[in-house]
């Protein structure tokens, strides 16, 4: 059929474009390997430290993008190509037909168990991670007095240190 074909003719033609760049890669990688000596000077190291941190970085960034642009053209800007503006049901459960029905684990072949977030575990998880991050809060602070306290003591050893040799060079005068 004329779609198989298409899609046939689409799969050779991203084949050939991913030979054609790695023999391209190829080429460029054996003309920087024999173009520059080795070991590189401390500038020609950062310059690929930077390059190397950077292209994955900017690709990335447009890849980011290119999604974004994608999700705006099919459910518009702020959602408002949507069909269904609003989610109905919670947790496990879904409303089709006006209809409640389980969502998930217990179907044929046992399916997948999701997560469940109704109000009472969303209210478990606040407290549980009020709570965490209070000790992760507490344990912060005791490392900062105990750094203060270490930075203390190793002045007042330092001015001892200072004042006793002081003291010994004008006893010895």
């Amino acid at each position: 059929s004329f779609s198989s074909s298409l899609l046939t003719e689409t799969f050779h033609n991203m084949v050939e474009w991913i030979q054609r760049f790695h023999q391209r890669h190829e080429a460029l990688k054996n003309y920087v390997h024999t173009a520059f000596r080795y070991p590189l000077p401390p500038w020609g190291r950062h310059l690929m430290g930077f390059l190397y941190f950077t292209v994955p970085v900017i690709g990335g960034y447009n890849v980011m993008q290119w999604a974004i642009s994608k999700s705006h053209d099919s459910i518009g800007e702020h959602g408002e190509k949507l069909e269904i503006k609003s989610v109905t049901g919670l947790g496990d459960k879904r409303i089709v037909d006006g209809k409640e029905e389980r969502v998930g684990s217990g179907g044929i072949g046992g399916g997948v168990r999701l997560a469940v977030s109704d109000e009472k575990f969303q209210q478990q998880n606040k407290v549980m991670l009020e709570a965490f991050l209070k000790s992760e809060k507490r344990k912060l602070r005791k490392t900062e007095r105990n750094e203060k306290k270490k930075k203390k003591k190793e002045q007042e050893s330092t001015t001892t240190t200072t004042t006793t040799t002081l003291t010994t060079t004008q006893e010895q005068r």
